[in-house]
């Protein structure tokens, strides 16, 4: 549900002014250009792509592969997870602290821009695959996983708190835009939603809304009162069945759905 190719592949975008996750407001328009960036090697399934500025970012897939850029993903070059997990989810709170978590209840952090990783298996059970993990800062981290579990820390890992996300789907997703306010999605067309930093979570079940098939939630972004939810179409829709994104403009009080419209890469 991230980068499903046989390769990496990167698309790096130049925008009129930056953004970052945590950050508030968004520039009325943002110009840029796009352009496909592929590395040769090594081969395999990259799940997760995160960028802890223009220039330092890391991608992690099947079997512990990690690869790392310096320039903005014109270059990548591979790093030693020392694990043999699949990965699935990557944040990089800053060039040097960078976390991942992935299948057989997996969770890595370095503080040394990837070069080392500590590993450990906070859920204490090895079905749990982690699908997403939010990061505010190199302390405070949540993180989300198939078996509808979060889990809380903000001492770096050192102690992990599990979170009662109050719906038995798998999270897909999960944003915080502060230390108290977080979103995330799950499978079965579940937003949650947090005011105090998780301790509590508000399910709400998007059934009503039109989507044309059966939708799968799959990840989320959130920036002040607008939220954005990408979808799946599921597995059980005719062969040209299409998501879209699934929004917000005021804080989760109702919802739109915008089907996705034709895209062909062979333009690319």
């Amino acid at each position: 549900m991230r980068l499903f190719a046989p390769y990496l592949i990167a698309v790096t975008v130049s925008l009129t002014l930056g953004c970052r996750d945590s950050g508030i407001g968004l520039p009325a328009e943002s110009q840029g250009t796009w352009r496909l960036v592929r590395s040769s090697k090594p081969e395999g399934y990259y799940h997760a792509i995160s960028f802890a500025d223009a220039n330092s970012g890391w991608a992690v897939g099947e079997t512990g592969r990690i690869l790392h850029t310096t320039d903005g993903g014109e270059t990548w070059t591979v790093q030693a997870s020392g694990v043999s997990a699949s990965l699935t989810c990557v944040h990089a709170a800053s060039p040097t602290c960078v976390r991942a978590g992935g299948d057989n209840n997996t969770f890595g952090l370095s503080t040394d821009g990837g070069t080392t990783w500590a590993w450990q298996h906070p859920a204490g059970q090895p079905l749990r695959t982690f699908l997403s993990l939010a990061s505010l800062n190199e302390r405070e981290v949540w993180i989300v996983d198939n078996y509808s579990g979060i889990l809380h820390t903000s001492d770096a890992g050192l102690s992990w708190t599990a979170q009662a996300s109050g719906t038995p789907w798998a999270i897909t997703a999960a944003r915080f835009s502060s230390a108290l306010e977080g979103w995330a999605a799950a499978t079965n067309r579940v937003v949650i939603h947090t005011t105090d930093g998780g301790v509590s979570w508000r399910v709400q079940t998007l059934d009503s809304i039109r989507y044309g098939y059966t939708e799968v939630f799959t990840d989320i972004f959130c920036r002040g009162s607008r939220i954005w939810i990408g979808t799946n179409a599921g597995p059980s829709n005719a062969s040209n069945a299409k998501g879209g994104i699934v929004m917000s403009t005021d804080g989760g009080k109702s919802w739109q759905f915008r089907l996705s419209p034709d895209i062909s890469l062979q333009s690319l």
